[in-house]
């Protein structure tokens, strides 16, 4: 169980632009960009045994990943 978000909880896209993922009725959220979007979530301890990341590739697959894997890598 995951306790809620607090003020001091930290989203952070990279690369850092505004990030929005929309699926379409084919299952694809294209993201207009050429490179895997990354949005990384930071707990209020900033502790990397807690950070995730969300990654979406070029065509919308998202994939969950801990901190130091994926690429580009989970920060």
């Amino acid at each position: 169980m995951q306790p809620a978000f607090s003020g001091t909880d930290t989203f952070v896209s990279n690369p850092n632009t505004y990030v929005a993922a929309t699926y379409n009725r084919m299952g694809y959220a294209p993201t207009g960009s050429t490179t895997t979007l990354t949005i990384n979530l930071h707990d209020s301890t900033n502790n990397n045994n807690w950070t995730r990341c969300l990654a979406i590739t070029p065509v919308g697959t998202p994939a969950t990943e801990k901190y130091g894997v994926g690429t580009p890598p989970c920060t």
